[in-house]
């Protein structure tokens, strides 16, 4: 009979070992999600603001464009009033 209760003793400090390893390996496993988390939250952050930059840059790409278009218009109007040596008005 000692024999068993000292073999249910062992096994049991066994036992409460291991779930002490666990609990230290989930704690730890938190921990480290909640570091992605907010990883995550920062890089969506940086997306968003990038995506913002992205549809300024769209903006002034089309805006440029279209002086670049009225440029090229004057110039032609130029040329054909002033002939092909007039400077741009």
């Amino acid at each position: 009979m000692e024999n068993l209760c000292g073999s249910l003793t062992s096994e049991n400090e066994l036992l409460k070992g291991r779930v002490s390893e666990q609990e230290e390996t989930i704690s730890r496993m938190q921990e480290k999600m909640s570091l992605d988390e907010s990883v995550l939250e920062n890089l969506r952050g940086v997306v968003e603001r990038d995506a913002a930059k992205v549809v300024n840059l769209q903006t002034e790409v089309r805006q440029l464009k279209a002086d670049v278009e009225r440029k090229c218009y004057r110039h032609i109007l130029t040329g054909l009033i002033y002939g092909p040596r007039a400077r741009w008005a």
